[in-house]
């Protein structure tokens, strides 16, 4: 509080007066509202003495709105390209129209590296990713620092890593020259799902026999591009085949599937194919009006046991009889099987 009828502050404050007369009578004034700025002292030039031409001045703002902002050649920004040796200064004004200034001495010591990040999209989970460092000028690079979301994953001047998980990455790059100068390069990328937990489901299989074969994967089939199966020499494609084998065994399958993100896997397999059968018959009764009677010679694989037989005499007519009978009604000639 003061008597006088003036008054001084250096600190934010609420300021009002009183005015009395001889008489006792009061008036008091409006409330003033009083806001001290220290931008003068706080914002000030990030960055003096030694530095690397291509390398950039800038400032603590100290979290003020800072206005009018221009460096000594009038070039507006927060933050100046430095070239040559000399004497830098800003001058901005707050959102109080309080003054700020701030000078400092550079001494240009080199040129700080041009360098850029080389690598190859896409990048999908369970694969090697490369990234290379491409440096431009004359310098000597010194050092190397790889940056992967935070963490620092090799000093080397290229770095491979496999990503396990998909989804939004960075990295950062940082060279320093053998003088001491330094820049950096960053990459923000997609790393994409590959797929996996592939496995195939065929059912029974016997040579010479129609088979379906489907592809069951973790991955969401709505997602492939491609699938490519490689049986025997022979290329099948989607994601349910037929697929005609004669041999048995157990016979190597490939299958190569490619997302719709050009991420792709490979895996193999190796799936059970039974032999056939060996079937032959005899038939006697040959004359119309006839019984034709058919006998069969079956000569099975071995570990395998005939469950069912039947015939089909060609006009129509069918047994499930070993040893069969059949009459037919008109002559002529009719394929049996």
């Amino acid at each position: 509080a003061s008597t006088a009828s003036s008054i001084t502050s250096n600190q934010n404050d609420t300021i009002f007066c009183i005015v009395s007369d001889n008489f006792g009578c009061a008036y008091t004034t409006d409330s003033s509202v009083v806001s001290i700025s220290a931008v003068d002292e706080e914002v000030v030039i990030l960055g003096d003495g030694d530095q690397c031409q291509g390398n950039s001045l800038s400032l603590n703002n100290a979290g003020y709105d800072l206005q009018n902002l221009l460096w000594q050649d009038n070039t507006p920004g927060e933050s100046f390209l430095l070239n040559t040796s000399g004497t830098y200064w800003f001058q901005a004004t707050d959102e109080l129209g309080c003054i700020t200034r701030d000078t400092v001495e550079v001494n240009i010591i080199g040129v700080a590296p041009e360098v850029n990040i080389l690598s190859s999209a896409p990048f999908c989970t369970n694969s090697e990713e490369l990234f290379e460092s491409e440096v431009l000028g004359d310098e000597n690079i010194a050092a190397y620092a790889w940056i992967l979301n935070g963490n620092e994953i090799s000093q080397n001047s290229e770095v491979n890593f496999e990503f396990t998980q998909s989804g939004e990455n960075n990295i950062t790059l940082n060279v320093w020259s053998d003088v001491g100068c330094s820049n950096n390069a960053q990459l923000n990328f997609q790393v994409n799902p590959t797929p996996e937990n592939n496995s195939i489901f065929t059912g029974s299989n016997c040579a010479n026999n129609p088979m379906l074969w489907t592809l069951f994967t973790d991955f969401n089939t709505a997602e492939l591009q491609e699938v490519t199966w490689n049986i025997e020499g022979e290329v099948y494609n989607g994601v349910q085949i037929s697929p005609e084998i004669t041999n048995s065994g157990f016979i190597p399958v490939e299958v190569n599937l490619l997302s719709n993100q050009a991420c792709s896997a490979t895996f193999n397999s190796f799936i059970e194919v039974l032999p056939q059968a060996e079937i032959d018959f005899s038939a006697s009764g040959f004359c119309f009006g006839d019984l034709t009677s058919f006998s069969p010679q079956i000569n099975m694989p071995q570990g395998q046991e005939q469950t069912n037989l039947q015939w089909s005499f060609g006009d129509g007519g069918v047994s499930g009889q070993m040893n069969a009978l059949h009459f037919y009604p008109n002559p002529g000639a009719y394929d049996v099987d």
